[in-house]
């Protein structure tokens, strides 16, 4: 038998979020990952006895491995961009897949260009909830 909880971190600063966006640049289908790191979070998650043991001894949770929703999370304060399979690209696509993140190299607002990524062409995809530490769970 199920039961739902509401879930937060035990740290703050310690819940962050992988976002996959993709988009089609010069014929090649780019794929990057956005990870924000939030101050705060809650979720609700539903649980068997034996996953609630289970995710009570982790000291970090991947929660999207779990049936999870997403409640809220406050004050993001810090975004990284990972170009996935950066690798396999030259030096100057790389530069090219950057402006498509960033705009042009003058344009200082980079969070802003973060968060418009949508808006500039890029096709969102799947979303990665998790914990660096421990969490707490409560009744709902």
């Amino acid at each position: 038998m199920s039961e739902t909880y509401k879930l937060e971190p035990e740290l703050s600063k310690s819940s962050y979020d992988e976002e996959t966006y993709s988009k089609n640049i010069d014929g090649k289908r780019v794929e990057i990952i956005v990870i924000s790191f939030y101050r705060w979070s809650e979720f609700e998650i539903t649980l068997t006895n034996n996953e609630k043991e289970e995710i009570l001894s982790k000291e970090e949770i991947i929660l999207s491995d779990y049936d999870i929703e997403f409640i809220s999370s406050n004050d993001c304060f810090k975004m990284d961009v990972e170009i996935k399979d950066e690798n396999k690209y030259s030096k100057e696509f790389i530069s090219k897949i950057k402006e498509n993140i960033y705009g042009s190299e003058d344009d200082n607002s980079c969070c802003e260009s973060i968060n418009e990524l949508e808006e500039n062409g890029w096709l969102p995809g799947d979303v990665t909830y998790a914990l660096t530490c421990k969490c707490i769970l409560s009744d709902i």
